[in-house]
């Protein structure tokens, strides 16, 4: 077996191709030849659906990279013929849109029921009561009318970073720098 050294280990995070950033930094490297073989878990891991394996693979073939899938004992330079890759993405599309499925109606059938799903460990000013509920963090609420009252009065975003990292106060994960990515200078007053 010839020797095989780890490039970088590319993660997949989003369900989309185009907002996967890790496998799209992946083909560049393989585009400008800083790798000539992937070594993958499974089809899913590697394409989310049967189009995109395909496109991919076929890419990669005629860059002469091979993608070796671990679960389905996969290596796309042995194969004489791209039918059995398309139906082992096939079965894994449908093994995901089925798990999507459920999820969805896993929320759905939470929400009828009243029961939501909160990120409290990333959501300033709340907690989770005793009760399960919603519970208002007094020292938090204080930040957070501070920024709404500092958007109001006509401060952009920029400058109500720059004030509470002045003023040394920190975001719900405890950072002291705090970002304003989530937000749009074009939100309504």
């Amino acid at each position: 077996m010839p020797e095989i050294s780890l490039v970088s280990i590319f993660q997949a995070l989003c369900q989309q191709l185009h907002r996967r950033a890790e496998f799209q930094r992946m083909i560049r490297w393989c585009k400008r030849g800083k790798i000539d073989l992937i070594l993958t878990k499974s089809i899913s891991r590697f394409a989310r659906n049967t189009e995109d394996c395909l496109h991919y693979v076929r890419m990669l073939k005629a860059l002469r990279i091979p993608v070796i899938f671990e679960t389905e004992r996969l290596d796309t330079s042995q194969m004489d013929s791209e039918f059995f890759l398309a139906m082992l993405g096939a079965n894994s599309q449908a093994k995901s849109e089925a798990t999507s499925s459920r999820v969805k109606w896993g929320v759905r059938a939470a929400f009828r029921e009243g029961k939501v799903r909160y990120q409290y460990k990333r959501w300033m000013g709340y907690r989770k009561g005793a009760d399960g509920k919603l519970e208002i963090i007094p020292e938090e609420a204080r930040v957070i009318r501070q920024i709404y009252d500092a958007y109001l009065s006509g401060k952009s975003l920029q400058d109500i970073k720059r004030m509470l990292e002045d003023e040394g106060i920190v975001t719900k994960t405890g950072l002291t720098v705090w970002s304003m990515g989530g937000y749009s200078e074009h939100s309504p007053k």
